[in-house]
């Protein structure tokens, strides 16, 4: 049996180990791994197959999704190549986005147009739920389990509180060498470019790779971060494994292929919680039910209540809401003791982060543009994320890992010479805009710039270059200065309704930035420009976006 999961943050993962956990306390067979990693014929190989999967971008699959996807659109598969199999599917999404659940959507329909059967009803969770995705998600599950114990006669099922076996191996040993290796490159430049007192901290990153690297705007640049050494020492020093903790490894096979960068060598304990254990990530679910088997008394029953549907508010008021992470949670809990051999079930993974890059069409330096995490919890306590604080740290010579994902969308190729682009972007958002703007700086048509932020003179990202490109090439710039009474992009967008309302329709339109609100209130903006200086009804005016959505002249990129 198989869990297969799409995840880019780790949600769909987390519950997919959530499902498999179960399963196995079934007595059965499961394997739980990243969709992209198993082939058409490993699904053949299971009458049963379980999807979750996260949707991304607009619409798309996670990039752990494929190559399992690609090969699952070839024309040439036969309707019957999954006859044999009985699946269930379950999205995670967030309703703040068009493509609300689009990737296991897809991943339905084309499991049934090949001719595989849906035993359960597919769900799908919603992060915007005030219940949150886990209570729709342990529903759908109940029912899945239920049938699935129905068809296989199953009535031995251990219960929640049996302990079941490590699922991957460790030892003293030597590791296998990996393969793979990620790109190296030199940090140039790590410099803030956002004022000294404003709250947030927005760095320029320069990055020199060892060989040059082809991308387009829109293109993503991975970045590989690790734990910091005193929360490594904490660590080793409060489970007594500091005799141990430089000792070489041997580490399963299975679990070596679930890493998202290559096998930091020599593997040592300390190198394991360096640079692929996450330990400053908010723990999640299964963390908190394996963990409540090492602890004794009353702090096992309370992270045993963690885990349960029941505790779902608790987790989220102990966990969530204080942002407390892995290592905090370990060093809060006395009676807490890892026996050595669970360690790679225990603890997450360290995920990479995604940056969209701000250099144009295939320069040789990378550039990067970030926004630093900080802030104080609810406990007053100050708070870094993991990417943050490695970044933080960066200086120029540094060596550094990463790998760059392609864009989704060739947007050079799909732009006519005569065509206007209008650009809208607020914060962050500014980075892939960046990249075409400077790629298209010969560009004969129109070109207008929508950019949000606080104030002018504290995070007007790149402002300077925006108003050198305005005044050597047909670009015009609308900056929304929402702190200084400027409103908000779509505010903007709204008061220049007369000179963007003859490009609108044909024009390539490229929407970046943070999803929520300011995506769907920028697509209300254009539907009320069509609406004022065109003299269409509502309806008319949004069949006009959505055939740009449609045929990829409005594109979106938000996160």
């Amino acid at each position: 049996m198989l869990v297969l999961y799409g995840s880019e943050t780790g949600n769909a993962a987390e519950l997919a180990e959530v499902l498999g956990d179960r399963i196995r306390r079934m007595q059965i067979d499961c394997k739980v791994l990243p969709f992209g990693m198993v082939s058409v014929s490993d699904l053949q190989a299971n009458k049963y197959v379980f999807v979750v999967c996260s949707t991304t971008g607009q619409g798309v699959l996670p990039g752990n999704a494929y190559p399992l996807w690609t090969e699952l659109l070839k024309a040439s598969l036969a309707r019957d190549t999954l006859q044999s199999v009985r699946f269930g599917a379950f999205g995670v999404g967030d309703n703040a986005y068009k493509q609300f659940n689009w990737a296991i959507r897809k991943i339905y329909t084309r499991f049934v147009q090949l001719g595989a059967t849906s035993f359960v009803a597919r769900s799908e969770g919603d992060e915007q739920n005030p219940d949150g995705v886990e209570i729709v998600f342990d529903q759908w599950m109940d029912n899945a389990l239920q049938v699935l114990a129905t068809e296989l006669k199953i009535e031995d099922i251990l219960p929640v509180t049996a302990q079941l076996p490590p699922k991957y191996k460790i030892c003293f040993g030597t590791s296998p060498k990996v393969d793979k290796a990620l790109l190296k490159a030199k940090v140039a430049a790590n410099d803030r470019i956002t004022a000294p007192d404003h709250f947030q901290d927005v760095r320029h990153i320069k990055l020199d790779p060892e060989h040059p690297v082809k991308y387009e705007p829109g293109a993503v640049a991975y970045l590989y971060p690790s734990n910091v050494s005193v929360h490594v020492d904490a660590l080793l020093d409060y489970q007594g494994w500091n005799d141990i903790a430089d000792k070489e490894l041997h580490v399963d096979e299975k679990w070596v292929e679930l890493l998202s960068r290559p096998l930091v060598q020599p593997v040592t304990l300390r190198s394991l919680f360096t640079w692929h254990l996450d330990l400053n990530g908010i723990p999640r679910r299964s963390f908190f039910k394996l963990a409540s088997n090492f602890c004794s008394g009353n702090e096992a029953e309370r992270l045993a209540e963690f885990a349960t549907t029941e505790g779902i508010d608790d987790l989220y008021n102990y966990a969530n809401r204080p942002r407390r992470s892995v290592i905090e949670t370990i060093l809060e809990f006395e009676s807490i003791k890892i026996p050595f051999e669970y360690i790679l079930d225990l603890f997450p993974l360290i995920w990479p982060r995604a940056f969209s890059i701000a250099s144009p069409t295939n320069q040789p330096t990378i550039e990067l543009c970030v926004a630093l995490v900080k802030y104080k919890t609810i406990l007053k306590r100050g708070r870094k994320g993991l990417c943050s604080r490695y970044i933080e740290t960066l200086l120029p010579g540094d060596e550094i890992g990463i790998t760059i994902e392609p864009a989704p969308i060739s947007i050079e190729s799909k732009l006519q010479a005569d065509q206007a682009v209008i650009l809208v972007a607020a914060g962050t958002g500014i980075a892939p805009v960046r990249s075409l703007l400077h790629t298209l700086k010969n560009h004969k048509a129109p070109i207008f710039l929508f950019f949000g932020c606080r104030f002018e003179h504290k995070d007007y990202l790149y402002g300077e270059e925006w108003k050198q490109m305005a005044e050597a090439t047909d670009l015009t710039v609308f900056n929304a200065f929402s702190r200084e009474g400027g409103g908000y992009v779509q505010n903007q967008i709204e008061a220049a309704a007369e000179k963007i309302t003859a490009y609108l329709p044909t024009a390539l339109v490229y929407l970046c930035g943070s999803s929520g609100s300011m995506p769907r209130a920028v697509r209300e903006a254009f539907v009320d420009v069509l609406k004022r200086t065109r003299h269409l009804d509502e309806e008319t005016a949004a069949k006009v976006m959505a055939y740009k959505e449609k045929h990829r002249t409005f594109i979106e990129e938000t996160w």
